[in-house]
């Protein structure tokens, strides 16, 4: 007859063990008091590697949520830029140049500021509106 102590070390050692710490293979067979010697003798490994484990997870993810705040922050620059480019070829096509103290100025506003002026300077009468509405923001 099985004795519970034998289905308790065949649950242990066969399917309880090798979930928890996956590669490993202990030994079969041993008794409830081996079994304790066992994992006395491992608990300080398994330790150094679950965490050594942790340590990467989470150093992976933090470099892929960098990856992608980088790449968020890098689109949000461009398009800044290129709504800045655009607004600065409207002003100097519609209007002849821009001055010195303008371009200081729009290098210091938002992206969104940037397109409500390029919304002003396509109906604009003179370049002054646009410079009004920049000094205002």
């Amino acid at each position: 007859m099985v004795q519970l102590r034998d289905v308790y070390n065949i649950w242990l050692t066969e399917y309880y063990l090798p979930l928890r710490l996956e590669g490993l293979k202990p030994p079969k067979q041993l008794e409830l008091d081996q079994i304790i010697i066992f994992m006395e003798s491992n608990t300080i490994s398994w330790a150094k590697n679950w965490i050594e484990e942790g340590m990467r997870k989470g150093l992976e993810k933090g470099i892929e949520k960098g990856m992608q705040q980088g790449r968020s922050e890098g689109l949000k620059i461009g398009r800044r830029e290129e709504a800045l480019s655009i607004l600065t070829r409207l002003l100097v096509r519609r209007f002849g140049f821009v001055p010195v103290d303008m371009r200081d100025r729009l290098s210091e506003i938002t992206h969104d500021e940037i397109e409500q002026c390029i919304d002003v300077a396509v109906e604009a009468k003179s370049i002054d509106e646009v410079w009004n509405l920049i000094r205002n923001h």
